[in-house]
């Protein structure tokens, strides 16, 4: 074996390194016990003497940025590494807190990783997860300014899509963006991962590989299950390709490589990295091991040279096979075994979110269950929400950029239903007001509308909605997060775009629970020991409810999803009941004499526009005293004619919850304290 390889250029303008990485995230846990410090050093050491260089850490990997420290310290070679760290991942007391790729946070986290390194500079600074409210342009600008700084000298990108490498390369140069890539992970070659590939060399942009054997899967060192069921070892119960039900399918396709190495007189991880390899000179792997004699064998994986031929022979274990596995991060954005594929697929939008939380539960509840796969998408798929979710049988959790096509392309593959919802957007609202929160809102509405079209194997969608306003009364009420779902409707009814006859639109009800918080919090008034619900609009107007908004939203997508010839372009009131505000302070009344809390009466008081408004500020209060309005002068029909469908014409209007039901389930002794 040569020690030393020849070097390749990171990026179109970066530096020299070696061909392979060193991903040290094993080193401090995560694939079991990690070893102690002097075992750790060892292997360092090792590293350098063979030439491995390029060494890849994280903020979030244990005590790994600590470990360079008092290594950099033991042996002084700080200058001898190419040293790669991250940001973007959010944790307190060893917990996933969330994804946050802000300015502010770019710079704390670079700052408090050179202290625990112990360096004045990191060689390559990556964004580990970019979050759904950052502005890809804000994080670039941050890092753009560490790197004038002295900081960073490179800037890498890590899971993102082609659309938002290519806005990142606007402001600053981007050097590297790290994937999983392996012979079993194809996704950055297709569209279902953007053609990220394509891009990547359109723009002169290295791929460092994590990942390169599978999390270990491709080393061929677990024969069974048991051998990741450790101490520490996350594989067994985060990873689905290590699942009971997918590994001994995806034992037998190692074994193919396993052949094909024997034939060529190396190890199947020396065989999928020299595959990696061939690939081009723009790829570098970055394996990890606890072990130095792993360490080597990685290492030569560099002597071994394959054919033209051979490296089709591996592409084609897998593509004949029909497998894709994904490794993003914890989830699958793709199958995890050839059998799975039986089951119809339903993909939801917002999967953590009320709605979509919603639909996913019902379909766990539902008799019907093993009947399904469902893909849940969420903006923050490292959330602890969203890692338990991924628990689930039949789920996988996978994350979302409603601002970019090509991701809502790829989590919508192969989806037979669809459920779609969007947010508008609370910091956007406080902000800038209801015209910006509008027109952001609509703009992501219509890109997960277009993205719908262009799903062949789409039967069946609906789309979470709320009624024209503007239109329905001449142009008088223009309600910000009704009209926001529009743009996204026009598109969907209109023939040419062929979802006409594919889609459902769902217009959901007020939540009664809308009481838990600002501004619909009651008001407490001593004098009169009572609790105040105040809106501007008369306390006879009548409010389409959605009742219990974490029950009922799912079993009636599950009712329109289960009657398609009958719900295909129609409209269904996502409603159970009509309940005017002075009911709704009554059920509130009931909930609190349910709960036995001190003040167990609340009343209804309508106040003015310009109140209201005065006490909620120009953006929040204009634009809830406005749907109010709409709602005081439209009543029982602000949802729509006679023609809507109902929870009635679907058959389980006796199953939803009220709103006062729902009311009785929360804890107001505490929220009203």
């Amino acid at each position: 074996m040569s020690l030393r390889a020849p070097l390749r250029t990171l990026g179109k303008n970066g530096p020299s390194v070696p061909p392979l990485g060193f991903g040290l995230m094993g080193l401090s846990g995560f694939y079991g016990t990690p070893p102690n410090d002097e075992e750790r050093f060892q292997l360092l050491d090792r590293a350098v003497e063979l030439g491995e260089t390029f060494w890849d850490t994280s903020n979030i990997y244990g005590d790994n940025e600590e470990l360079l420290c008092k290594w950099f310290k033991r042996t002084g070679k700080r200058n001898e590494i190419f040293l790669a760290t991250k940001f973007g991942i959010a944790m307190e007391n060893g917990k996933f807190t969330g994804v946050n790729s802000s300015a502010e946070y770019c710079k704390t986290a670079c700052a408090e990783s050179l202290k625990r390194l112990g360096v004045d500079y990191v060689d390559l600074y990556y964004v580990h997860r970019v979050d759904s409210e950052t502005p890809i342009e804000e994080t670039m600008r941050a890092m753009a300014d560490l790197q004038a700084e002295g900081k960073i000298k490179y800037i890498g990108l890590s899971e993102v899509s082609s659309t938002t490498l290519r806005r990142a390369c606007k402001i600053a140069p981007v050097s590297v963006v790290q994937m999983e890539y392996s012979p079993f992970v194809l996704d950055i070659e297709k569209a279902r991962g953007t053609n990220l590939l394509q891009t990547c060399r359109k723009l002169g942009v290295a791929v460092v590989c994590y990942s390169p054997l599978g999390r270990g899967i491709l080393t061929s060192s677990f024969t069974s299950r048991d051998a990741f069921k450790g101490e520490g070892d996350m594989r067994a119960i985060t990873f689905p390709r290590f699942s009971e039900e997918n590994f001994d399918a995806n034992a037998k396709l190692v074994s193919q490589f396993g052949a094909l190495a024997a034939k060529k007189d190396c190890t199947v991880s020396q065989l999928a990295l020299a595959w990696l390899l061939k690939q081009g000179d723009d790829i570098f792997p970055i394996p990890g091991t606890k072990k130095i004699t792993y360490l080597e064998q990685n290492w030569a994986s560099k002597d071994v040279k394959l054919t033209d031929s051979e490296e089709q022979e591996i592409r084609g274990f897998v593509e004949k096979a029909e497998l894709a596995l994904s490794g993003y991060r914890s989830m699958p954005q793709g199958r995890a075994t050839i059998s799975s594929m039986d089951a119809p697929l339903i993909v939801v939008v917002g999967a953590l979110g009320a709605q979509g939380g919603s639909v996913v539960s019902a379909y766990l509840a539902s008799q019907k269950s093993e009947n399904f796969r469902i893909r849940a998408l969420t903006s923050n798929s490292s959330s602890d929400a969203a890692l338990s979710l991924a628990t689930k049988p039949r789920v996988t959790v996978v994350g979302v950029d409603l601002d970019s096509p090509e991701s809502l392309a790829a989590a919508f593959q192969d989806a037979n239903f669809i459920f779609a919802n969007t947010i508008f957007p609370p910091e956007t609202l406080i902000t800038k007001g209801g015209v910006a929160a509008q027109e952001l809102e609509a703009r992501r509405g219509l890109n997960v509308a277009q993205a719908t079209s262009k799903i062949p194997s789409l039967q069946h969608l609906v789309w979470s909605t709320l009624p024209d306003a503007l239109r329905i009364t001449n142009g008088k009420y223009a309600i910000p997060h009704f009209q926001s779902k529009i743009p996204a409707e026009l598109y969907l009814s209109d023939p040419k775009n062929g979802m006409d006859s594919k889609t459902t639109y769902l217009h959901v009800g007020l939540y009664g629970s809308n009481l838990e918080r600002p501004p619909y919090l009651p008001i407490y008034t001593p004098v009169a020991n009572k609790y105040v619900i105040t809106l501007p609009c008369s306390p006879n107007a009548i409010i389409p409810f959605i009742g219990d908004e974490k029950l009922n939203v799912g079993l009636i997508v599950e009712a329109i999803f289960s009657q398609p010839e009958k719900t295909r372009g129609q409209s269904v009131v996502g409603a159970s009941e009509y309940i005017s505000g002075a009911d709704w302070a009554l059920a509130l009344s009931k909930a609190l004499h349910w709960k036995k809390t001190p003040t167990t009466e609340a009343v209804f008081v309508e106040t003015t526009q310009e109140s209201y408004k005065a006490l909620w500020g120009d953006h929040i209060g204009a634009e809830i005293g406005i749907m109010f309005a709409y709602f005081d002068e439209l009543q029982e029909k602000s949802f729509g004619s006679s023609s809507v469908m109902t929870p009635a014409d679907l058959g389980i209007q006796e199953s939803l919850r009220s709103t006062e039901q729902r009311l009785k389930d929360i804890n107001w002794e505490t929220i009203l304290a």
